[in-house]
């Protein structure tokens, strides 16, 4: 604590699951450069973080728990753009639930997560302000990222000229950091690894 204000450091979190394998190298990457400054938090409570990994035709999700260290609620929007697009969403402790949903784009995929995040049901937090930051998963980052990034204006159009290295899942990426952006305002935090 320094003036009231926790410091985080890569120590402090749980390893990040993303695309199935853990990353606990790369979360540590993604928390020791870019938010071991100083947040602010409300009555003492961690931060929940909402990590993000878009594919060609699927957007997987976590939101994470900094308090428990666990895993609140997970899932995916799969076979975006085709006529069986569904959402997965699962919250912890709870079997997962599939629902048919039009998904036209990862743009939509990304609103849908968050809706499903804050509904009023099946929901695991009141409200989108209570998560402190978004974590995206970069397939490719060519010569220009060899760490973790904070997401700023430039951050995208480098990862969208990084789009013919990797098409399948640069531009689903970059789709989805524009709708959090969308979504949350360019205040909220958001992290490329």
């Amino acid at each position: 604590m320094l003036n009231g204000t926790k410091l985080f450091s890569c120590y402090n979190f749980p390893p990040f699951i993303l695309h199935g394998f853990c990353c606990r190298c790369k979360g540590r990457k993604f928390f020791y450069r870019h938010f071991t400054y100083n947040i602010t938090t409300d009555g003492g409570s961690w931060m929940k973080i909402l990590v993000i990994n878009a594919g060609s035709s699927s957007l997987k999700y976590q939101l994470i728990d900094m308090d428990t260290e666990k895993m609140m609620a997970k899932g995916i929007c799969d076979r975006i753009g085709t006529e069986e697009s569904f959402i997965k969403y699962q919250k912890a402790g709870e079997s997962a639930k599939k629902t048919p949903r039009a998904i036209p784009n990862h743009v939509q995929a990304f609103r849908l997560v968050t809706q499903a995040l804050v509904d009023p049901k099946k929901g695991v937090i009141s409200d989108l302000s209570e998560i402190s930051a978004v974590g995206h998963r970069v397939v490719q980052g060519g010569a220009i990222f060899d760490h973790s990034v904070l997401v700023t204006d430039e951050v995208i159009r480098q990862i969208q000229s990084l789009i013919p290295l990797a098409p399948l899942h640069n531009k689903p990426e970059a789709d989805a950091i524009l709708a959090c952006r969308e979504v949350f305002g360019k205040k909220m935090p958001q992290c490329v690894v």
